[in-house]
């Protein structure tokens, strides 16, 4: 969310928040509202930089951007927003059904900072197509230190059953830390 919800999170107690959504693309072209998205403030507390994007130029572009401000304690590639306007460029939850491409983006970002990576994602496109041990696989061996699951399949946007047991499964295949959340 933005500087100042998140000093407010943190005045009560959160441990670590996020920048909106930071498109990859927009940083690589000089986007001024994009570059307004990763200032923070003074007594915010850590704050991870989420960044999206399909581009591994992009993203390593945006991750060395992001490492140089030393403003934050991580980055987190999200490739799972499910809203079509995110989807319809080929980011967000559109990279779920494309681990090998996720792993790619993954490397491009680590190559370019010392900052842990993280991914968000989701179980898959729709119930029929679970793909997240997949993901997992590709976040693993590209080194990321953890993934966040919003346990609801993209085909759900931000409603619907939270799939705990999809979570669970995942926790147990896992050898990074995981992070569940939906509902």
């Amino acid at each position: 969310t933005n500087a100042s919800f998140r000093r407010l999170c943190h005045g009560f107690g959160a441990d670590l928040t996020y920048t909106e959504m930071v498109s990859a693309a927009a940083l690589a072209h000089g986007s001024s509202p994009t570059r307004h998205l990763l200032e923070t403030l003074p007594g915010e507390g850590p704050v991870a930089c989420q960044l999206f994007g399909h581009n591994p130029n992009e993203l390593d572009f945006a991750a060395r951007e992001v490492a140089a401000l030393k403003r934050f304690v991580s980055i987190d590639l999200n490739a799972g927003c499910p809203m079509p306007r995110i989807r319809r460029e080929g980011d967000g939850a559109a990279l779920v059904p494309k681990p090998q491409l996720v792993h790619d983006l993954l490397v491009a970002i680590k190559r370019e900072t010392d900052l842990p990576v993280t991914l968000k994602t989701r179980p898959g496109p729709r119930p029929d197509k679970v793909l997240m041990l997949e993901l997992l696989d590709a976040a693993q061996t590209a080194g990321c230190a953890g993934l966040t699951l919003h346990a609801r399949f993209t085909s759900q946007l931000h409603g619907g059953e939270v799939h705990l047991d999809l979570l669970a499964q995942l926790v147990q295949a896992a050898h990074i830390p995981i992070t569940g959340n939906g509902g």
